[in-house]
């Protein structure tokens, strides 16, 4: 799993993410995630686009970081991700708790 973070305005900041979200993979972000989401930063924007898979760990490690963000006023958002990715986020509800955007364009849009 490969991790790239940029602050691309102030008041937000975009994770890149790329390879399988499954339990390997969340161990090798694990750490550099959660120091990338940090409550003061506005609004998270998670691209997806390079994620092939997607399991409950992955799910589990983005619910962890949306619930840091909104205890410091903040907000995590998912953008660009393929359908086989954005299938499993739909089917467990995590769409109810952190907004989806099929573009990165529109995930920078969703401010607060």
């Amino acid at each position: 799993m490969e991790i790239s973070v940029q602050d691309v305005s102030p008041g937000i900041r975009q994770i890149n993410l790329a390879g399988r979200f499954d339990a390997d993979g969340v161990g090798e972000i694990n750490a550099q995630f959660l120091a990338a989401v940090e409550p003061k930063q506005h609004l998270v924007i998670i691209e997806m686009s390079g994620v092939t898979f997607m399991a409950s760990t992955g799910i589990r490690l983005l619910l962890t970081g949306a619930k840091s963000l909104k205890s410091g006023g903040g907000k995590l958002v998912i953008a660009a991700a393929k359908e086989e990715v954005e299938y499993p986020l739909m089917i467990s509800k995590v769409d109810t708790v952190i907004p989806i955007y099929k573009t990165l364009e529109k995930a920078k849009q969703a401010g607060f």
